[in-house]
């Protein structure tokens, strides 16, 4: 029988908490939380951003990987200020940090998923809570994604199977079973599938399958190759249609057809220590990763087509958590655990923007239809931003 979850009504944001995240957590990631610099402090202060201009920053070291991806107009790019996104809204009400956040196609509704094993509807033109799913005491919420059509989103949560959940009702609809921890979900973009990663054993070991949503029934489990990041917000997707996923590896973008689990041939190396998200455009043509060199965070794009590296973006000082890519490739967002998030043009490799105020790592970052984007941060808020 669905498990019924009470809706929410909406409710004055609470008075925030100025609690900074706890050094004792049990975080995987290697580097300490950034602490927030003065700006960030004055914006988490309260449920709207805080107002007046954020001053430009200057982004030296945005380039490619080696001399055959180097461009001229992204070095000259690189040696001008970048501008400061505007954060026009906080989400506020969660009790634990975030660990992912998606949106509905039209942009009204975000999805935030966080440790205090629930996952929450967000009203985005009010800022107001419509909905919380209830996880239950099995785990927290890692990751969230919303199905094309904006009726359901399905959620991975602690030990307990990947959810899907009606967001009209508040009700859970079916589950996708599977062994391990599921910490990473995708929706295929004709919203027939979904992929489910999951760590299992100790050492964990990743491990990821492909389910049918109108049945909620199993149809490939994928080859091994996967690696976790102890994060996982991002770590899966589909590559145009259903028929092919990507996923994280060993510093290494992999794919596999979706329909039997093989393993297809791997993206071209960008020389990265450690893959931590990746995500494509809807046709397939294009995809980002995003991870880190050394201690410093780098995103790549490929051109899927020929399975090359085209482009690296340099500048985050940490791991880039979360990557993001418009419909038509021309743009792509990035969150790193260095508390920020950037807007990149991707045929030059340019920094656009810089989304700056969150007081903890920025673990999630979407676009929204209206020339917005959303992210989500282990400071317990996400932020909506004029970009």
């Amino acid at each position: 029988e669905p498990e019924p979850v009470a809706e929410v009504a909406a409710e004055p944001t609470p008075e925030p908490r100025a609690e900074p995240e706890s050094a004792a957590e049990p975080s995987p990631e290697p580097s300490p939380e950034p602490a927030p610099d003065a700006s960030d402090a004055s914006d988490a202060s309260g449920p709207s951003c805080a107002s007046g201009e954020t001053p430009s920053v200057h982004l030296s070291d945005v380039s490619d990987f080696s001399d055959p991806f180097a461009s001229s107009s992204a070095s000259s790019a690189a040696e001008a200020p970048v501008a400061a996104a505007a954060c026009v809204r906080t989400l506020e009400g969660h009790d634990g940090r975030l660990e992912s956040v998606c949106v509905t196609p039209d942009g009204s509704r975000a999805v935030t998923a966080s440790w205090d094993r629930t996952a929450r509807v967000w009203d985005l033109a009010t800022g107001a809570r419509a909905l919380t799913l209830a996880a239950g005491p099995r785990g927290e919420v890692w990751s969230v994604c919303c199905t094309p059509d904006g009726t359901r989103v399905v959620a991975a949560s602690g030990n307990a199977p990947a959810a899907v959940w009606d967001l009209g009702t508040g009700v859970k609809v079916g589950e996708l079973g599977g062994d391990g921890q599921s910490k990473a979900v995708a929706v295929s973009p004709d919203g027939a599938r979904c992929v489910v990663y999951a760590t299992v054993g100790l050492p964990p070991r990743g491990a990821a399958s492909v389910w049918d949503l109108s049945t909620f029934s199993l149809v490939a489990k994928l080859a091994d190759g996967m690696t976790d990041d102890g994060g996982g917000d991002a770590a899966v997707c589909f590559a145009g249609g259903s028929g092919t996923v990507l996923g994280a590896g060993d510093g290494a973008v992999l794919a596999w057809n979706a329909a039997t689990g093989s393993l297809n041939p791997a993206l071209e190396d960008a020389d990265l220590d450690l893959v931590a998200a990746v995500c494509a455009t809807p046709d397939g043509s294009l995809a980002m990763g995003g991870g880190q060199r050394g201690t410093r965070g780098v995103a790549a794009v490929w051109d899927l087509e020929k399975g090359v590296l085209v482009r690296a973006l340099k500048g985050h000082a940490l791991r880039v958590r979360s990557v993001a890519v418009t419909d038509d490739g021309g743009r792509g967002l990035t969150a790193s655990a260095d508390a920020t998030a950037r807007l990149w043009d991707l045929s030059t490799g340019a920094c656009l923007r810089e989304l700056r105020g969150h007081g903890g790592w920025v673990v999630s970052a979407r676009f929204l239809q209206n020339g917005r984007a959303v992210t989500a941060s282990h400071d317990e808020t996400a932020k909506v931003w004029e970009i």
